[in-house]
């Protein structure tokens, strides 16, 4: 059985509003700050109690599993346990560059998408960002990729396809990152020819959010 208490607020949520969601399970309480819209979906018995507008508390009665969905836009900061994330870019071509190598895509009817990502730490203490991940790439046409690595190798690129290539450096998720500090890198996706990129997909685990990120600007 649910309880649910309805003490004052709107259960809608606008993009771009900052919202504070607090949550406690099994004795793990954590506070969230975001600029986005927040779904909370319950699939066990629990005690939901809407505080205010913008804040949701959460205790569980038992064994529970609480999933939020923030969502966000290119260029726009989201704050998520202490972590401070944005795409920055999102490139496309048939070529990318890896230092001094070269690396196109096997079938000439896809493309590299290259998604810049940048992490800061607003903790106090030096942290490693490895609960940040699961990484979707979905497109216009509906489709879902997951990351991927450098397809052929090119090993006396001509100029054109070197005036073509972008630069990839890959994100490391397994580097440290000190207070106030942050990280820059890039996910590597292959996607059809065709179609363009709509959303990012991922997950921020321990706190069992999900993010999806608009990746077309305004």
């Amino acid at each position: 059985m649910v309880l649910v208490s309805i003490l004052s607020g709107i259960l809608g949520y606008n993009i771009g509003t900052i919202q504070s969601h607090r949550v406690e399970a099994k004795n793990r309480t954590f506070t969230n700050t975001v600029a986005t819209t927040l779904t909370t979906t319950r699939t066990a018995i629990e005690t939901v109690t809407y505080i205010s507008m913008f804040t949701t508390t959460i205790t569980y009665t038992n064994a529970a599993i609480n999933v939020s969905l923030i969502k966000s836009k290119l260029g726009k900061h989201v704050f998520i346990d202490n972590w401070n994330i944005t795409v920055v870019s999102i490139k496309d071509s048939k070529y990318i560059k890896i230092d001094d190598s070269y690396y196109k895509v096997s079938d000439e009817n896809e493309k590299y998408v290259i998604v810049t990502l940048r992490i800061g730490n607003n903790d106090l203490e030096t942290r490693i960002p490895s609960n940040i991940g699961l990484f979707m790439l979905v497109t216009d046409k509906g489709r879902s990729y997951e990351e991927t690595f450098p397809q052929t190798y090119v090993p006396h690129p001509s100029e054109e396809e070197k005036l073509q290539a972008i630069p990839y450096n890959e994100l490391s998720l397994y580097t440290s990152i000190a207070p106030q500090a942050f990280i820059e890198g890039d996910l590597l996706f292959v996607i059809k020819e065709d179609e363009e990129p709509l959303t990012l997909w991922f997950e921020v685990s321990w706190v069992d959010i999900k993010v999806q990120i608009e990746l077309k600007s305004n």
